[in-house]
């Protein structure tokens, strides 16, 4: 008897936890059909877009080339870059100096070295494209090394 009495209970228990979430069900229902009613009205589910042109004006950038076989190569004194010398780079506007891999601006770059920062000289010149070309290697870093044109190479005091 007590048995059948827990089972009613628990059967009630059910049937208002449905009735309510129906009751919830119901009420999201006639919600949502109220906010989208005044659309359904106007004809349109979305708002339309204006586009307004603002005119600006434009500047005109110019490059000026120039070619490698009118680049007279930078005399530099031998008396200054020699090997075991300390150089800087200097003279690139703060973009740093590709070292590369080879002497030559078509060899593959391997680095960029930053202005300022400061190598050893130890190889070099040889003169191709129009520059001389000085191997260098980093003075904190020996895996930065490669070859640099010396017209951005500035002699300097030991470090």
């Amino acid at each position: 008897m007590g048995l059948s009495m827990i089972r009613k209970q628990d059967t009630y228990k059910y049937i208002f936890a449905g009735a309510g979430l129906a009751i919830i069900c119901v009420c999201m229902l006639i919600g949502t059909s109220i906010m989208f009613r005044n659309r359904l009205t106007q004809g349109s589910f979305y708002n339309t877009a204006v586009i307004t042109k603002i005119a600006v004006s434009t500047a005109t950038i110019t490059a000026t080339l120039t070619y490698l076989d009118e680049i007279t190569p930078v005399q530099t004194p031998d008396e200054y870059f020699s090997s075991g010398a300390y150089v800087q780079i200097y003279g690139t506007g703060g973009i740093g100096l590709s070292i590369r891999a080879a002497p030559g601006i078509d060899n593959q770059a391997r680095f960029v070295a930053m202005e300022n920062e400061v190598f050893t000289i130890m190889d070099g010149p040889e003169l191709k494209d129009g520059f001389f070309w000085w191997k260098v290697v980093s003075s904190y870093d020996e895996n930065r090394q490669g070859w640099a044109a010396g017209q951005y190479l500035q002699i300097i005091q030991s470090p």
